[in-house]
């Protein structure tokens, strides 16, 4: 019951009280009086993690396409292309950057310049 791992049972006689024959739904879920219940905080910590990690992970992807842009700009060798994948670049990266509530199970982020 304590976290949902199978136990192969051998031998004849008394089956533990910290064992069930209840399958374990998966994670984030908790035994709980005589059922498994979803651990809700468990679950919304875990998202926002996620999602925190992959904010700052795009965001960061959008920092590097910005300064390679950015440098060709400041040496004066940048293409007319190059100067519009810059302006794209920077509001992908605000984009990201405006999206706060990271709790939502699925998150709709910006699509990356091409």
């Amino acid at each position: 019951k304590e976290n949902g791992s199978k136990v192969e049972i051998k031998d004849i006689g008394v089956i533990s009280d910290e064992l069930t024959d209840k399958a374990y739904p998966g994670q984030f879920y908790k035994w709980s009086g005589d059922v498994w219940a979803l651990d809700d905080t468990e679950k919304s910590e875990a998202i926002a993690a996620a999602n925190k990690a992959e904010k700052s992970r795009l965001f960061n992807d959008a920092a590097s396409m910005i300064k390679m842009y950015e440098e060709a700009e400041t040496d004066n060798d940048v293409l007319p292309e190059e100067l519009k994948l810059l302006k794209a670049w920077r509001t992908y990266q605000r984009k990201i950057n405006r999206i706060t509530d990271l709790t939502q199970e699925i998150i709709n982020w910006p699509t990356r310049p091409e």
